[in-house]
């Protein structure tokens, strides 16, 4: 247990270090992931723990800096400019579109003869959630405005939060 909580500090100081750096560098600038292991100084970290702490990073920088770390396959991380912001969304909702169709054909392919009442009814209303979101996804992913009033935008996006968290 202890070495748990040790390495959530050593986590957080490592998010700190790499933040403290990046966070005043220029739009388009490269990053392989040595060099930002070299920056935590720890030669022996796995890559799996640097892109957990480099996934926290890039989170600090949207929310604090508006910026954000693309991945370079094969060599580490970019800070991309403000206007490729959207083609990076519009990629990442069409990745979301294909897991919860996949999601909805699990749904779609339950044998509910064997549930019990209250399993069906879980069922039903997780198929209605995925279909819900797979089609926002679909339309947005197709650069399609789903209403044009700003209030019933949000009033959508904050319609699909509450649906999604239940």
């Amino acid at each position: 247990m202890a070495t748990i909580i040790i390495e959530n500090k050593e986590l957080k100081v490592w998010v700190e270090q790499i933040y403290s750096i990046l966070k005043d560098k220029s739009y388009g600038v490269s990053f392989s992931w040595d060099e930002l292991a070299s920056i935590i100084n720890n030669p022996a970290i796995s890559r799996a723990k640097l892109y957990q702490i480099i996934d926290k990073v890039n989170n600090k920088l949207m929310v604090n800096n508006r910026k954000y770390l693309e991945t370079i396959s094969g060599f580490g991380k970019r800070i991309i400019q403000p206007s490729e912001h959207s083609e990076v969304s519009r990629r990442s909702v069409k990745g979301a579109v294909r897991k919860y169709r996949k999601a909805g054909q699990v749904i779609a392919s339950t044998n509910m003869d064997s549930l019990d009442e209250f399993q069906r009814k879980q069922i039903e209303s997780d198929a209605m959630k995925w279909r819900t979101l797979e089609l926002i996804g679909s339309e947005m992913s197709r650069k399609k405005v789903l209403v044009k009033d700003k209030d019933v935008k949000d009033d959508l996006v904050s319609d699909v939060i509450r649906l999604f968290s239940k």
